[in-house]
């Protein structure tokens, strides 16, 4: 049987929002999406899996590397993981949510993850809340078999 996970999405928040909010300060995923003629694209998913990082400290470095050049509304969805069914959270739990992710939605900016990563475990994660890309359900055992 599966073991279950569940994510609890933010509503999308601008950058300045975004860092000031207190999920800045939490350990999970998220995804960084853009705005532009009235369409919204996903660009990226990330983690945070760090007592000594948060959210918005993982996005700034984003924004020096490649956020800054695209054009548009760039906001976040953050995602805080909670374990289910079995499960207790560690980081490894948030590493493999994040991995199903990405070889689900296929974010263009993302470079790893998006043919295969590593899974101790078939999951069922449920995404709940402002989920943007993500789907209300993704089964690992029927997705990635």
């Amino acid at each position: 049987m599966s073991k279950g996970v569940e994510i609890r999405w933010s509503y999308p928040k601008p950058w300045d929002t975004a860092k000031d909010s207190n999920q800045g300060a939490m350990n999970g995923v998220y995804q960084t999406c853009r705005t532009w003629a009235g369409s919204e694209s996903l660009l990226y998913v990330g983690l945070v899996k760090s007592e000594r990082r948060a959210f918005y400290q993982r996005m700034n470095e984003h924004r020096k590397e490649w956020i800054n050049e695209k054009r548009g509304a760039i906001t976040y969805r953050f995602g805080i993981v909670k374990p289910l069914r079995g499960l207790e959270y560690s980081e490894d739990l948030i590493e493999e949510v994040e991995g199903a992710l990405i070889l689900e939605l296929q974010p263009p900016y993302n470079r790893m993850k998006k043919r295969s990563f590593s899974l101790r475990e078939e999951l069922v994660i449920a995404s709940r809340g402002n989920r943007g890309f993500a789907p209300p359900s993704l089964d690992t055992a029927k997705r990635f078999d």
